[in-house]
C-alpha cells in the first residue's frame, strides 16, 4: 500500500498547482518525496522521481 502513496501525492500536487493552490501543492509536493522510499529501485520509481522534479520546477 506504500508504494502508491508516491503517485497518489504526486498527482494531488499537480491538480492543486492546476488549480493555482500552490500552498497544497507544495505540501503534497513534499509528502511525495518524503514517501518515494516506499518504490523499489526500478523503472516505476524513475518514472515518479521524473515527475517529482518536473513539479517541483514548475513550483519554483
Amino acid at each position: 500500500m506504500a508504494g502508491l502513496y508516491p503517485s497518489l501525492q504526486l498527482n494531488l500536487s499537480d491538480c492543486y498547482r492546476r488549480l493555482g493552490d500552490l500552498g497544497r501543492a507544495r505540501a503534497h509536493l513534499a509528502q511525495a518525496q518524503d514517501s518515494i522510499g516506499a518504490l523499489g529501485n526500478d523503472e516505476y520509481r524513475q518514472l515518479i522521481r521524473d515527475g517529482l522534479e518536473r513539479l517541483t520546477e514548475q513550483l519554483r
